[in-house]
């Protein structure tokens, strides 16, 4: 009755792996797929993106060696490179790592995304994928604030030449 037992048992395990029956409405979903679907809402509306959400979703990733805060800070990297303790200190006025309304002109967005040299791979580190690229594209495309709340009821400003600008930066 035992060996019967464990016989049923593993029958069981076997069958975890089988694929589900094609009348069943189960999808196996990718962690990109998941990603997306998450992100989506935001691509749609740029102007809700802000610097807590990038934070989340990239910047926190970077803080671990361009924060005064990391115990793993590379003072180097923060001094002469890159300083990302807070929203602040990405503006700072002799070493600014976003241009507002500018990606292409940011540091942050050309190390990640045109020359691809942050995060290293040499420290084995993955390039960033394209998800979270468009995420700080769109933030620093569309003025990179701080917090989308503290705006209140702005008016926005669409640029009909690019639509992914919703908001024109002071």
């Amino acid at each position: 009755m035992i060996y019967r037992g464990v016989l049923v048992f593993l029958g069981m395990l076997l069958c975890l792996g089988c694929a589900p029956p094609k009348h069943s409405t189960f999808k196996n979903v990718t962690a990109t797929e998941l990603k997306a679907a998450q992100l989506k809402p935001l691509f749609d509306h740029p102007e809700n993106i802000d610097y807590k959400i990038v934070k989340k979703e990239v910047t926190g990733l970077c803080m671990n060696c361009h924060s005064l805060d990391s115990e793993f800070k590379d003072i180097n990297a923060i001094t002469y490179s890159a300083n990302m303790t807070s929203y602040a200190t990405l503006f700072n006025p002799f070493t600014p790592i976003v241009v507002k309304g500018n990606p292409l002109e940011s540091k942050l967005f050309g190390a990640i995304a045109v020359t691809q040299s942050m995060p290293p791979a040499k420290g084995g580190y993955e390039p960033l994928d394209g998800l979270r690229l468009k995420l700080v594209r769109l933030w620093i495309l569309n003025c990179a604030i701080e917090d989308k709340q503290a705006l209140g009821n702005e008016v926005l400003t669409p640029d009909p030449e690019n639509p992914d600008k919703v908001r024109h930066c002071d």
